[in-house]
């Protein structure tokens, strides 16, 4: 697998911290989308799950004022023109860097960038500011 095509985002909030994997799907260089996943990789050596949704809904949209939502499309219940998916975004992470060969980075020279989640993950997060950090690696 090219290195390019998975990435670990680190979410932390005061000492709770995890990481989810992002896989590429979509590299428009304008636009980039994929699919993401839980890990077990946290404080706690746990998995800490953002959503209970299915992971085939689990999806990922970067666009080049440096924002990254990551959250859930799926097909949307109502039969109107224009109305076939809805993306529902549960972290939304500020300053997020793509570099020409795919690489995430951390706009900020401290290599920490700010966040919002939107939901409360009881116990380990509650909705709000976190942080993050990004790692590339190979599996």
């Amino acid at each position: 697998m090219a290195l390019r095509d998975q990435h670990l985002i680190m979410i932390t909030q005061n000492n709770n911290w995890t990481t989810i994997e992002l896989k590429d799907k979509l590299d428009e260089w304008i636009v980039a989308t994929g699919s993401w996943k839980h890990t077990a990789e946290s404080y706690n050596d746990e998995e800490i799950k953002f959503t209970s949704d299915n992971s085939k809904y689990l999806y990922w949209l970067w666009n080049p004022m440096r924002i990254l939502n990551i959250g859930s499309k799926m097909n949307r219940a109502s039969h109107k023109a224009g109305e076939e998916e809805i993306f529902q975004t549960f972290i939304t992470l500020f300053g997020v860097e793509r570099l020409a060969n795919g690489k995430f980075r951390v706009a900020s020279s401290d290599g920490v960038g700010s966040g919002i989640l939107r939901y409360n993950v009881n116990p380990h997060f509650k909705a709000g500011a976190i942080t993050w950090s990004v790692e590339r690696y190979l599996r």
